[in-house]
């Protein structure tokens, strides 16, 4: 890990969804630094990304909105869609390995998803609004983070 621009990895990110029905809402302007293997950062946001165009794939309304902010120790990432939503009896157990509601997925993907957060000191939360919403929060990086 190292000290990484959340926005400049997400403006990298967004440029390969240009054609993708993304509303992006940056409450953050210039950069967001958090201590980030922006390797595996970026694979977090793809896959969270591709998850949300699979889910309004047949949804009338299709819409995904990508939400950032922060507080004083916090860069929060909102993704919600307008898809159905998790079902309900999948909801307590989205992050459990091989838990999916898609024909062609294994669901590793958020299992996977929450063990990189958590690599980074961070949280993952999901549930359903108008759709499916994954929030993620990490911590800002401090110069006096070390490693």
């Amino acid at each position: 890990k190292r000290p990484l621009d959340l926005m400049q990895l997400l403006k990298e990110i967004l440029v390969l969804y240009e054609a993708a029905p993304i509303a992006c809402d940056f409450k953050v302007h210039g950069s967001l630094m958090i201590n980030g293997d922006p390797t595996h950062l970026r694979q977090v946001i793809h896959n969270l990304l591709q998850n949300a165009q699979d889910a309004i794939s047949d949804a009338a309304e299709q819409r995904i909105c990508l939400l950032v902010e922060k507080d004083e120790k916090w860069a929060r990432l909102y993704i919600e869609d307008s898809g159905k939503g998790f079902p309900a009896e999948l909801l307590p157990r989205v992050f459990e390995p091989y838990v999916t509601s898609k024909a062609k997925g294994t669901g590793l993907g958020l299992a996977i998803v929450k063990k990189i957060i958590e690599e980074h000191h961070g949280r993952v939360q999901v549930g359903n609004a108008t759709g499916a919403y994954v929030r993620i929060e990490l911590p800002l990086w401090e110069e006096t983070t070390s490693g």
